[in-house]
């Protein structure tokens, strides 16, 4: 059996899922956002999974991603339909977890050079 090492300094992942945020590598974010292997971005609109509209959607398509990993907060909790269609319509695969189970797809996914993005939702 073959090990290798992979250096996850080589993009971005997710060290830590608290109480009051997430830490990616090494900044701890407190709001809303989303990420991919390459870029994070911040202060994504959606606070609650009961919010999240095709709309809000649009920026993560500018990542380019095969999957989106949506993270509902501590409690697993479903967006509307028409979210989920938004993305499945485009041939993008979409998965609903709470954001510990995401945090670790998102890292398994991103460590196998996915094309992976993680939606965080964090109340204020």
């Amino acid at each position: 059996m073959e090990v290798i090492l992979n250096q996850p300094g080589k993009y971005l992942y997710i060290r830590r899922v608290g109480e009051r945020g997430i830490v990616v590598v090494d900044r701890e974010l407190c709001r809303s956002f989303a990420i991919s292997r390459e870029r994070v971005i911040e202060d994504w609109i959606v606070q609650s999974s009961d919010d999240l509209r095709p709309e809000h959607l649009l920026p993560l398509l500018e990542l380019q991603p095969e999957v989106v990993l949506i993270g509902s907060g501590r409690k697993l909790q479903f967006p509307s339909p028409e979210s989920m269609a938004f993305l499945l319509s485009r041939g993008i695969g979409c998965e609903v977890m709470d954001n510990a189970a995401v945090a670790r797809t998102f890292n398994v996914l991103a460590n196998e050079d996915r094309a992976v993005v993680a939606a965080f939702i964090l109340p204020n």
